[in-house]
């Protein structure tokens, strides 16, 4: 076995997941990097309960209305509470850049629906480039009252989207893990 440095916190992968002085996700076989990084997660050696709490902490971090802080929080809860970082890293960035401007417009539109908001207040249909101007954040200040909505719509939907990923990240930690172990019970039997 060889030993996976600061990212999986001493955890272990097979040998022949590793090039030699390489990282778990320079693997020999030539599948694409998200699967190597899957495979990677889905073989620390913590319990499969542990893994799924760490990374639906993440998922409820990376769709919280904590914009900008995700990751840093998750890396401080991580090493707080002892989680792998890399499994909670993997939770926190389930929310990647095409899921993120429609989740908190949806987000907010759920919040104004339990909170209501005063009649008058919307964001006009603002384009990407404009962030770099002025104009675009005098018109996102004048517009602080869907604050409010935006946060508790997000905080409502990512304990939600814990809630979800925990038992679905726990059922696939099992049952790779009981795919795993297979093949060796087998192969203990025969010798």
């Amino acid at each position: 076995m060889s030993e996976v440095a600061e990212s999986g916190r001493g955890k272990t992968l097979p040998d022949d997941a590793m090039v030699e002085g390489g990282s778990p996700l320079q693997s020999r076989h030539p599948r694409g990097l998200a699967s190597r990084f899957l495979r990677s997660l889905l073989q620390v050696t913590e319990s499969p309960e542990r893994t799924a709490l760490g990374f639906a902490i993440g998922v409820f971090l990376g769709f919280s209305p904590l914009l900008g802080l995700h990751t840093i929080l998750g890396l401080l809860v991580a090493h707080i509470v002892g989680f792998n970082r890399m499994v909670m890293l993997a939770g926190i960035y389930s929310c990647n850049p095409w899921i993120l401007v429609p989740y908190y417009g949806f987000a907010t539109w759920f919040g104004i629906q339990i909170l209501g908001v005063e009649e008058g207040h919307s964001l006009e249909s603002l384009n990407l480039l404009e962030i770099f101007q002025a104009e675009f954040w005098q018109v996102l200040a004048s517009e602080w009252r869907l604050l409010l909505p935006a946060c508790v719509g997000s905080t409502i939907l990512c304990t939600l989207l814990a809630l979800i990923a925990y038992p679905v990240a726990l059922h696939i930690v099992q049952k790779y893990r009981r795919f795993k172990r297979a093949p060796s019970a087998v192969s203990d039997q025969l010798e």
